[in-house]
């Protein structure tokens, strides 16, 4: 798998976009299978279940 570079202009117009104002509310970032971004927001309560599929990349 190739590491993609996404400017972080891009991570944080979709963090705007989810009405988030800091990426320290952001759990993750996921590149989906079809380009888009997602972005998974912090929570004391949610499992990360659906990051279990996911591939880490740093």
């Amino acid at each position: 798998m190739l590491k993609t570079r996404v400017p972080k202009t891009e991570i944080l117009q979709k963090t705007r976009e989810q009405g988030l104002v800091s990426l320290d509310m952001v759990e993750a970032v996921v590149i989906e299978n079809n380009g888009k971004i997602s972005i998974l927001k912090k929570s004391e309560n949610q499992e990360v279940k659906v990051l279990e599929d996911v591939t880490i990349i740093e």
